[in-house]
């Protein structure tokens, strides 16, 4: 797996809880100036105390992960829901990572997906 370059291709997703459109916005902008996002409606899902259905959160997960392009993915906040992305597309995941190796970046609830990562054999970031 090599290091981010300039200009990568990276993608956010909302694997978890909702979050402060405002501050959302900010980190956004500040990745722009640095590597190349995805843009997808699906950040801004919400359904209950989630970031949209299970299945929506899901799909941009192993979407992500399936996109060659991709070279890493940033996990939009923690808080609750990631385990049920996980339990959704675990193995799949896991099958995608095998082929293309690429790192998650996120805190809280996505040590889940730090767990899967690390089962893959596949390094993560915990951070914000």
């Amino acid at each position: 797996m090599r290091a981010l370059a300039r200009g990568d291709r990276v993608a956010v997703v909302s694997c978890s809880g909702p979050f402060e459109r405002e501050a959302f916005d900010r980190g956004v902008a500040w990745c722009r100036e640095r590597v190349h996002l995805n843009d997808d409606p699906r950040w801004y899902g919400r359904e209950g105390y989630l970031a949209g259905r299970d299945e929506q959160r899901a799909a941009a997960l192993i979407e992500a992960l399936e996109d060659p392009d991709v070279r890493a993915v940033i996990a939009a906040r923690g808080g609750y829901g990631a385990m049920r992305v996980l339990e959704r597309v675990g193995s799949r995941a896991l099958a995608a990572l095998a082929r293309d190796p690429k790192p998650v970046v996120g805190f809280s609830d996505v040590t889940a997906l730090h767990a899967a990562w690390a089962k893959a054999g596949v390094r993560s970031l915990h951070a914000s």
